[in-house]
């Protein structure tokens, strides 16, 4: 099961616990109005009247019910926030286990080095109308025309960022675009490592579904094509092996049994 799949099977989980809880509230709901059905709205309880037991079991009842559906609705709540987070996760992010994960990740530089480009050149369109102040409207006109028309939004926004932080030199700050590129090297470092990993597990598919590899200093790696048994695991981790995707590492000699005879 891929990453993206097990995030999918939660998101499931909370929304069925939250349907759940939103059905047994509106039954609690039910019943604390059932509870006091018969008893007019507004009627006392009659000390010592033949009545006041019943009229205060009902009203307890209804109390309790009550304070059930609250509880219900609680809990449907936070599973529903908890579901929308997942939701949103899936929707925003690129696992290095889904199929067109490279594709995605090489979209997303690109992506990113073109608003790079769009903030430098807004930027340096600033510069070469002569750094207009914030309220010199024919100053950040100028900014536009030297910009483009397909920047002259981002201008805006880049007088906006201005006006709201009265300190910055520029439309868009060094650290936005150095933040972007950071982004930018993090996205092609995912590209190689899944290039790596594809290439990794390719070489153990050859090798018959297992390959273990020597290493310096006593240690050994082992690297299956598909996920193995969960006793393989359990073994791996008893015998101190640790994993790095896509490698289990550790001791050649604590290497166990049903991994070699594999």
């Amino acid at each position: 099961m891929t990453r993206r799949e097990r995030i999918a099977a939660r998101l499931a989980k909370r929304q069925e616990w939250a349907a759940a809880r939103e059905r047994r509230e509106l039954e609690a709901w039910n019943r604390s109005r059932a509870a006091t059905e018969g008893i007019p709205f507004g009627q006392p309880i009659l000390v010592g009247h033949h009545s006041e037991k019943r009229h205060r079991a009902a009203v307890d009842r209804g109390y309790s019910a009550a304070d059930k559906a609250l509880e219900h609705s609680r809990m449907a709540k936070h599973h529903a926030s908890k579901a929308g987070g997942l939701a949103a996760q899936l929707d925003s992010s690129i696992y290095s286990d889904d199929p067109d994960a490279i594709e995605a990740l090489e979209a997303k530089a690109v992506a990113l080095e073109a608003k790079r480009d769009a903030y430098k050149a807004v930027n340096a369109a600033y510069r070469k109308a002569g750094k207009p102040a914030r309220d010199d409207v024919k100053g950040w006109t100028k900014v536009a025309e030297i910009a483009g028309e397909s920047l002259r939004g981002l201008v805006l926004d880049g007088l906006r960022n201005m006006v709201a932080a009265h300190w910055e030199k520029q439309p868009f700050p060094s650290y936005t675009t150095s933040n972007i590129g950071a982004t930018i090297r993090n996205a092609r470092k995912r590209i190689e490592a899944i290039k790596a990993q594809t290439a990794q597990l390719a070489r153990a598919e050859d090798a018959g579904g297992t390959l273990i590899e020597q290493h310096a200093g006593g240690y050994c790696s082992v690297t299956f094509d598909e996920k193995p048994e969960r006793s393989t695991l359990d073994a791996l981790k008893a015998a101190g092996f640790h994993w790095s995707r896509p490698r289990w590492y550790g001791k050649a000699d604590a290497l166990p049994e049903c991994v070699k005879g594999a």
